[in-house]
């Protein structure tokens, strides 16, 4: 086969190369034409398949405690199964309380410290609670920082210390924030910020696959009980959602764009808008379009 460009010059010649003609059919192509090639995240309904290991033959659970009264209930229902437990919450310095409490100020010392004292206590499982605080509103950059460091550097710090004291064995962390992603036009509020840990909780079981990371999204109505149960859940979706009483899990699904209503998108004269990425290709074309549409920044 010779290839020549559009001069008639010859630029490459192939041996040993055979062309065979493939009829409509192979293809798959009348199939194909009534198939979508559209794909998106949904939201699914299912139930929790629950593990038939005891509770107490799980190991040590470590729990970084939040504002509400979920942690203190796991504590409780952890002691009725006589499984340990160790507890960590937000304080102004690291402080060991007692055996089985500390404090900590979100330094990177405090969690160097605190994994140096409990990397032989045989720790199994972690729920990281610290972003289920009382205060939902956040209002200024301070309240953003405040709820990165409770939840993002947080997991950020935690990871580190865990492999800076050369922890191998299987861990899962269970990283819970409430109303991260929106269900419906129903629910009541959102708090996207909370998405950073979850966002990076999917990378460190991907960097390091001991650390075994699952995300829970939880509402109001949410129960310590609830928690317990997904600590116990056979299937190990990585992000689960529940509102009321009811689970849903993120998965990837076939999309008809006949389904999807049209919104029309509003360019905002002196809008703002940020393009990640914004010196490559597409980026530059976005930027051309969004100037010709308005006077934006």
């Amino acid at each position: 086969m010779t290839l020549v460009n559009e001069e008639g010059v010859v630029f490459a010649e192939i041996e040993d190369y055979a062309i065979k003609r493939v009829h409509q059919m192979d293809l798959g192509v009348n199939k194909a034409k009534n198939a979508s090639f559209y794909y998106g995240l949904d939201w699914i309904e299912k139930e929790i398949n629950l593990t038939d290991e005891s509770s107490k033959d799980m190991g040590t659970v470590l729990i970084f405690k939040d504002e509400t009264s979920i942690g203190d209930q796991m504590r409780q229902a952890f002691d009725s199964m006589d499984r340990p437990w160790i507890q960590v919450e937000w304080g102004a310095e690291f402080e060991e309380l007692d055996q089985r409490s500390y404090k900590i100020n979100g330094l990177q010392s405090d969690y160097m410290t605190l994994i140096g004292l409990l990397k032989e206590r045989g720790i199994t499982q972690i729920v990281h609670l610290l972003s289920v605080v009382e205060k939902q509103d956040v209002n200024d950059l301070l309240d953003l920082e405040e709820t990165q460091k409770r939840g993002y550097e947080s997991l950020v710090r935690l990871t580190k210390a865990l492999l800076e004291h050369n922890i191998h064995d299987e861990i899962e962390i269970l990283l819970v924030a409430p109303y991260v992603y929106e269900l419906n036009e129903q629910q009541e509020y959102i708090q996207p910020h909370h998405a950073t840990l979850f966002g990076l909780g999917k990378v460190v079981t991907q960097e390091y696959p001991h650390l075994l990371c699952r995300a829970i999204d939880i509402d109001k109505w949410t129960t310590a009980e609830t928690i317990l149960a997904e600590l116990g859940s056979k299937d190990k979706d990585y992000l689960v959602m529940h509102r009321k009483d009811q689970r849903f899990v993120e998965e990837f699904c076939e999309w008809n764009l006949d389904d999807i209503a049209d919104d029309s998108i509003e360019i905002r004269e002196n809008g703002v808008y940020l393009l990640t990425g914004g010196l490559g290709a597409i980026g530059l074309e976005m930027a051309h379009y969004l100037a010709s549409q308005a006077s934006v920044n």
